[in-house]
């Protein structure tokens, strides 16, 4: 019996580890990408979100709410690419 169980304690700590390496790995991938991205639960309480997304948080607050929603929603014209994206400051 107690040679069953450090069997399988063995096994949790190895799944415990490889889960930890992956949320790390998910959590530096999403601090690099300077991608906005919140996440939420099922009640939409925001979980987490990103770097990006909380500077994005702080320019909107930063206006009107009216004035940042039209801005966010806006479409980029359709050239924008050729005239460069815009540059962080």
């Amino acid at each position: 019996m107690n040679e069953e169980l450090q069997t399988l304690n063995a096994e949790l700590s190895t799944r415990v580890e490889e889960l930890s390496r992956a949320n790390s790995d998910v959590q530096n991938l999403l601090e690099s990408t300077q991608i906005v991205t919140v996440f939420l639960d099922r009640s939409l309480c925001v979980k987490k979100f990103t770097p990006a997304a909380k500077e994005l948080w702080k320019f909107c607050n930063s206006f009107p709410v009216e004035m940042a929603a039209a801005m966010i929603r806006e479409q980029p014209p359709p050239d924008w690419w050729e005239r460069g994206a815009p540059r962080a400051r």
